[in-house]
């Protein structure tokens, strides 16, 4: 029998202990801060949020050629959508834009040697601005 008590009185101090640590993890995970999702790079201009969704003008020889009909092409990322590469480029450049048109490249496989890699994909805008705009690509 003073088995048994031993055991009934041992029991229920640690069944009381584990849940004094439970509700100190509790507080502990109350107190700090939740990890939020990852946001994106953003800075408040004139109350606008600019999420750099346009990395940077596109530099070719067939661009150079499209600056002759007003239109102009842009590096951007992947996830930007038509409108937000319009409210951007308008808010950078104080332009007013006719239409923007997105391509997406995928990436090509590449081999060197015995080993194969895959060189990564791409977004462009080729924006046209409406008459009498001009954008300064210097």
């Amino acid at each position: 029998m003073a088995i048994f008590k031993n055991i009934f009185k041992g029991g229920p101090k640690k069944k009381e202990a584990a849940s004094d640590k439970k509700a100190d993890k509790k507080a502990v995970k109350s107190s700090t801060p939740s990890k939020a999702k990852k946001q994106r790079r953003t800075d408040e201009v004139e109350g606008k949020i600019d999420a750099y969704r346009v990395k940077n003008p596109w530099i070719s020889e067939k661009a150079s050629s499209l600056v002759e009909q007003n239109a102009y092409v842009f590096h951007v990322q992947a996830g930007a959508n038509k409108k937000t590469i319009k409210e951007e480029i308008e808010f950078r450049y104080k332009v007013g834009i006719k239409s923007v048109r997105t391509i997406r490249r995928q990436g090509k496989t590449k081999r060197f040697r015995s080993s194969t890699g895959k060189k990564s994909g791409f977004k462009k805008a080729i924006v046209t601005l409406k008459k009498g705009e001009k954008i300064d690509m210097v």
